[in-house]
């Protein structure tokens, strides 16, 4: 393994205080055994880019795209809260909260801090965003969720910690993520998308809360889930926004338009239907959609006046229903207080791909749209995995952290929102990339003692690299290679298609310490491929699509064949022995679900062309498999190149600088590493048939130092693992004995780690 120096990272990782506080569950609203108990859940969805690019979306700017602002929503709220201490409401995504915080005053800030002791503001999830699940990287999902989290935790202490998940938009649902929120110490997850045949049956059958059973190596628990009854919007005819043209509550009887009878009996009707579709006498009713409240009085005051009036008329009724502001964790608590006494809950195993809104309505094209935006992505991931190991706590660092987390977004790194909001992902995640090249080579010179100074080249898929080209003669440079890997990541040969004039020449990569210069050329040429898509008459081919994050396997008894690809793509095998990848889409049209334009990427008056990389592997099946999960790897965390002209000066090629003192046990995989006043690192058991637990020693692994403690924190390291764990029920075997880690396969274990 080749790292160059120790790592870093920019926050509070452990409890915020030690002082234990009044908050969470026990400031949840009571409930009623012998009543329909309907939980009002005041919210607002706020997308961190679709329609109108993030800094539109906050200062609510282009209102032609979109009605919305952030920052006047958030106002409102802190106001209308303040009024009346029964009121509660939801809030999610940390990129806009955390903007909105720092330009808040100190008067401002005490009365959100009051807030939330008291329960009435709560944060759900508290990502940097609402990440997607088909196309997004394990990895970079926890970066995201701790970011976001770190904020919380140092801002508001552990009453500020968010209990449950809420995913009410991305489109779809992965076990993978299930079990993130299950390793982050989530008591539950909410969403809306799933098939819509599954809907129906679910509907009908009263399970629309399952246990879902995320870890497959353990039955005994699952995560709480609950699915919506229609959508996280308010019910129909019950958005008192000012964005909707419901009509508000009517209540002075004197009025000629007074409306109090039928709003309380339209409302007790809806209430009825959805308890017929739950197990448990608790109801979940959202009253909220996107960007809304940006008026919270106006909700507010037509909601006080709703619970008022059905509370008041459901004292003698057969079937009585009671209205109460309440929060996603509250509602957890109740419905699983009430699963308790029932002594039963179904549970759910799997995933929720592909999901489909209608018959042939699958939403399987966004694994694949936008390839070019996605392949950024992964490189910007690998790049922050270098960044945090190299460089000491720093906002460039930080910048590009944030700006990952941005992407990870259902709308963007998804590829479904308009093309001016695609253009500006790409010119923030490419400045926030320039800053971590520039840090990461400043580091590098310094560790190879040169003057001169290494730079990165953007455009090595089109073989644009001064360094490395000459017009006169065959380049003569002097490359670094930087993996964030455990382990060594080269291949003994590997040929690379370059544009030349020269009619025929070897393009080889070899490790530094067996040759001293790079030969590249190739004749000019263009690629091209045909594809022929056998068509099911059983299922469309959309439907026999599935997100390939990292790759796609076939195996059979003897042997395997896998493909990986270095960037998320849809899949599928439609024929028998076949493996279908989509490498690039586009619509005509518009397919009417909100963008409101065709997904047509045009570069200077032409279709983009997009080129990427695809590594085969065919094998014996046991060779497959001890050699997958290290491939996998590789594809999701590339390595960083610089380059510099070598000037004639003698190099020394078989230096190498290493965070490790040697490569970590096979099938240890470090998945982070990051310095602040301690060292956080995430360990991985990338598992494979028939493995068996690891144990490795902390104490003397790392050159930076010499582990004399470790803390095992939850998987997002905002609190102990050992609060995560005893909130969750779940059965943990015990990982650390001294500084001595023993981990299962699959597992992940976040530790934070003293040295001396």
């Amino acid at each position: 393994m080749d790292m160059w120096s120790i790592v870093v990272f920019y926050a509070i990782f452990l409890l915020h205080s030690t002082v234990a506080e009044e908050c969470g569950y026990s400031l949840c609203p009571s409930t009623k055994d012998d009543y329909i108990n309907v939980h009002i859940i005041p919210h607002t969805h706020d997308d961190v880019g679709w329609l109108k690019n993030i800094d539109q979306y906050y200062f609510g700017d282009a209102t032609w795209y979109q009605t919305a602002g952030v920052q006047y929503i958030l106002d409102s709220v802190m106001q209308a809260l303040s009024i009346n201490p029964e009121r509660k409401f939801t809030y999610v995504e940390m990129a806009f909260f955390e903007r909105w915080w720092r330009m808040q005053n100190s008067a401002m800030r005490e009365l959100v801090h009051q807030l939330v002791r008291n329960g009435q503001l709560e944060f759900a999830l508290g990502g940097w965003t609402m990440n997607d699940e088909a196309v997004v990287h394990y990895g970079d999902s926890i970066d995201q969720l701790t970011r976001g989290l770190a904020f919380l935790n140092a801002t508001f202490g552990e009453c500020g910690r968010p209990r449950v998940a809420w995913q009410i938009d991305p489109f779809g649902h992965a076990r993978e993520q299930a079990r993130v929120f299950l390793d982050a110490g989530f008591d539950g997850v909410f969403f809306q998308r799933m098939d819509f045949r599954e809907k129906r049956t679910r509907l009908k059958n009263r399970e629309m809360e399952v246990l879902w059973r995320a870890d497959p190596s353990d039955n005994t628990t699952g995560l709480f889930t609950h699915m919506l009854y229609q959508s996280y919007c308010s019910p129909p005819g019950f958005c008192f926004d000012s964005k909707c043209n419901d009509p508000p509550m009517v209540v002075d009887p004197l009025a000629t338009n007074y409306n109090v009878p039928s709003r309380v009996a339209q409302f007790l009707e809806y209430a009825r239907s959805v308890a017929r579709s739950y197990a448990t006498n608790h109801i979940f009713v959202p009253m909220g959609c996107d960007f809304t409240f940006e008026n919270a009085n106006e909700n507010f005051v037509n909601l006080d006046r709703l619970i008022e009036h059905v509370n008041a008329q459901q004292r003698s009724t057969d079937m009585p229903v009671r209205l109460l502001y309440s929060s996603p964790t509250c509602y957890t608590k109740a419905v699983n207080d009430a699963f308790n006494k029932r002594g039963t809950i179904p549970d759910r195993q799997g995933d929720f791909f592909p999901y489909a809104s209608a018959s042939n309505t699958y939403w399987t094209g966004y694994f694949t749209s936008r390839p070019a935006q996605k392949y950024m992505v992964r490189q910007a991931s690998g790049l922050l995995s270098a960044c945090e190991q190299v460089i000491n706590p720093d906002d460039v660092v930080d910048h590009l952290r944030r700006m990952m987390g941005v992407m990870q977004h259902h709308d963007a790194i998804t590829g479904t929102e308009k093309q001016h909001v695609s253009d500006d992902y790409r010119l923030r995640l490419f400045s926030a990339m320039r800053g971590c090249q520039n840090l990461v080579a400043s580091v590098a010179d310094t560790l190879f003692d040169r003057t001169a100074t290494f730079q990165t080249c953007d455009a090595l898929n089109v073989s644009v690299c001064s360094p490395a080209t000459r017009k006169d003669d065959l380049p003569d440079a002097i490359v670094a290679v930087y993996t964030p890997l455990a382990w060594d990541d080269f291949q003994p040969w590997m040929r690379l298609p370059l544009h030349a004039t020269k009619e025929q020449a070897d393009a080889q990569f070899r490790p530094a310490d067996r040759v001293t210069d790079v030969y590249a050329s190739l004749p000019n040429h263009r690629w091209s491929r045909k594809f022929y898509l056998p068509v099911s008459e059983v299922h469309p081919i959309e439907a026999s699509y599935y997100p390939v994050v990292n790759r796609i396997m076939l195996k059979g008894t003897e042997y395997a064949f896998a493909v990986y690809t270095d960037r998320s793509e849809g899949g599928s095998s439609l024929a028998e022995g076949e493996v279908e990848l989509m490498l690039h889409r586009a619509t005509v049209s518009d397919d009417g679900l909100g963008v409101g334009e065709p997904l047509t990427e045009r570069v200077f008056g032409q279709g983009l062309a997009v080129k990427g990389v695809h590594r085969l592997l065919l094998d014996t099946l046991p060779n497959v498999e001890r050699l997958d999960p290290r491939m996998a790897q590789e594809v999701s965390r590339p390595p960083t190149f610089l380059f510099r002209n070598r000037a004639n000066e003698t190099f020394d090629a078989n230096k190498k600088v290493s965070l490790l003192h040697k490569a970590l046990p096979h099938g240890l995989h470090l998945l982070t590493a990051q310095q602040w006043k301690q060292f956080l690192v995430r360990l991985q058991h990338i598992a494979i048939p028939g493995d068996g637990p690891i144990e490795f020693d902390l104490k003397d692994a790392f050159t930076v130092g010499r582990v004399v403690e470790a803390t095992e924190l939850s998987l997002t390291a905002n609190q102990l693992a050992s609060a995560a764990r005893a909130n969750s029920k779940r059965r943990f075997e015990a990982s650390l004995n001294g500084t001595l880690l023993k981990i299962q396969p699959g597992e992940i274990k976040t530790l934070l780690l003293k040295l001396e």
